[in-house]
């Protein structure tokens, strides 16, 4: 499925699941996508858990630029009202 997004891309800036690289596509598109490629025994869940848990064990991204990447939001209001960086200066790998 990545492989696929990749030759989809339109830039190599943005999300990996978009449309237009700024707004991530739903939980539902993704769940189309994996039935349309034929892609069985995957979850949405379980993708984002699987990424989770490979980027903690393979990179050396910190957590908050992971939950970034999955679009995640910050519970405590306080910590969402000031953290408004999009991470573009973090290192990996």
């Amino acid at each position: 499925m990545l492989r696929k997004r990749w030759k989809e891309r339109s830039s190599d800036t943005g999300l990996v699941f978009s449309n237009d690289g700024e707004e991530p596509i739903s939980d539902m598109t993704v769940t189309k996508l994996l039935r349309d490629d034929g892609i069985k025994g995957v979850t949405v869940p379980g993708f984002r858990s699987a990424f989770t848990d490979w980027s903690s064990e393979r990179t050396r991204f910190p957590k908050e630029v992971v939950d970034k990447a999955l679009a995640h939001k910050l519970s405590n209001k306080v910590e969402a009202a000031y953290r408004r960086t999009n991470f573009s200066r973090s290192v990996g790998t």
